[in-house]
Formats: structure tokens, sequence, C-alpha cells
């Protein structure tokens, strides 16, 4: 599909695709499009080359960021690749396992229903500093560490132990808590 001239109308109207996913390219902002999926969730993204490959960026969800909110994103993302900046650099880059912690119980759990908040709050206790005398499934240790510095093979150990010593279903909840805060 070719470019459109996005509208919050055309946004709120389009249908979702029966199967994959649909991308309406703004004819207004080069590079912003809507990407609607077969679940109907709709994302505001941008593409570009950076460095001369094609990279795309997550903007937000489309009822969270209106058109102009998106547009002015995508404006910026332009500007900041134009800079040299590396515009596809992860939003969590910087921060410690705790302040992501503190950054998922902020942004993400009140949009959850309780009970999956109150058992992703459980699993992320130690890591909110919120501890009780029964350790949390995701360490303590970890609270200080940096996101990047924390190594693939410190997850896959970590993973194994808890699927051990709790139960599989318990270990496979918190590595999906972990990805998605990712």
């Amino acid at each position: 599909m070719g470019r459109v001239r996005l509208t919050q109308t055309v946004v709120e109207r389009t249908q979702a695709p029966e199967a994959g996913q649909r991308f309406l390219r703004d004819s207004q902002t080069v590079g912003l499009a809507l990407r609607v999926t077969a679940a109907g969730a709709r994302t505001w993204i941008w593409d570009g080359r950076v460095k001369g490959r094609m990279r795309r960026v997550r903007i937000g969800a489309a009822p969270q960021w209106s058109l102009q909110a998106a547009r002015a994103r995508a404006r910026e993302l332009v500007v900041a690749r134009d800079k040299g900046e590396d515009v596809t650099r992860p939003a969590h880059e910087g921060l410690t396992l705790g302040q992501l912690a503190e950054q998922y119980d902020a942004q993400h759990l009140p949009r959850k229903a309780p009970k999956s908040a109150t058992e992703d709050r459980r699993m992320l206790r130690d890591l909110l500093d919120k501890s009780t005398e029964e350790p949390a499934v995701i360490p303590r240790a970890w609270r200080g560490r940096l996101v990047e510095d924390l190594p693939a093979g410190d997850v896959v150990k970590w993973h194994a132990r808890v699927g051990t010593q709790a139960e599989p279903y318990a270990a496979n909840r918190a590595l999906a808590l972990l990805r998605g805060m990712l």
C-alpha cells in the first residue's frame, strides 16, 4: 500500500487485517506509519535508513500516542539520525534492572488486569525494593545491574535454577515478564 494522508478518523476506522499486519504510511511525515495487526493492535512506527540499513523504530501505541505526537516523534528521529545519533538504541539503555522494573510498574502494570499486575509485582518485588521475608523469583542481586550488562548466560542459568527449585511455569512466567520489560 502506498502513502495515505493520515487523519485521526483514518487511524480509528482502519480495519485490522485477517492475518498478519498492515502498514498505513503517512504522506505528511517521511518514515511514519501506523502498524495494525490482526489482533487489532495499533502501533506508530518509524522506518528509515540508519547507517545505510533500513531500520524500524517503535514509537508507541496509537491510543496513547496521538497522530500529532507520533509525527513530532518521527521528525525528532529524522533529526537525530541526520546528526549521526543511533536512533535504534533501546530506550532502556543505561538503566538498571531496578529502574526498569520501577518504570514497568508505573507505566505498564496499571493497564493490566488486577490479578496479572499483582502477580507481576510479586515476581518483581526484590527489583522494586519491596522485599518481604520470601525472596522474589527475579533475584535481588540484579537490581543494580545495568540491563546491557546482564549476560544471556546468567539469565539462562537463573531460568534453569528457578525451573528446578520452583516449577517450570514460574520460571517461564518470570522469563516472559523480563522479556516484556525489555
